[in-house]
């Protein structure tokens, strides 16, 4: 999507919707149709991300939109837990699971 269509909303929900965003139509042209074509956009669009010039234009086009970004990048860092076996398991013992409603039920 074009960072200008995302702006036009009130928020943007997750930081790393940055990764998927130009500011002209052309990844989303070139993403079309096939995963392979997605994922070579997405690597041209991180190549771009990574000029400092063209990430200083996309912070300005969202400061001067005023639209709210909530970071949301804690997912990052439980990537690496839900793709280690051993990790996922230990995740019975945390605590805030019993927060979680049981499987198939209602919480209370």
């Amino acid at each position: 999507m074009p960072l200008s269509e995302s702006l036009r909303m009130d928020s943007l929900e997750h930081m790393e919707e940055f990764l998927y965003m130009s500011r002209g139509p052309e990844f989303g042209r070139a993403a079309a149709g096939l995963l392979e074509n997605f994922l070579r956009a997405y690597s041209s669009n991180l190549k771009k991300l990574a000029e400092p010039d063209y990430r200083a234009a996309i912070v300005q086009d969202v400061a001067q939109s005023g639209i709210y970004v909530a970071p949301s990048l804690i997912i990052y860092k439980y990537i690496q837990v839900y793709l280690a076996d051993d990790l996922f398991e230990a995740l019975h013992e945390d605590p805030r699971v019993s927060y979680l409603p049981e499987a198939g039920g209602t919480s209370t």
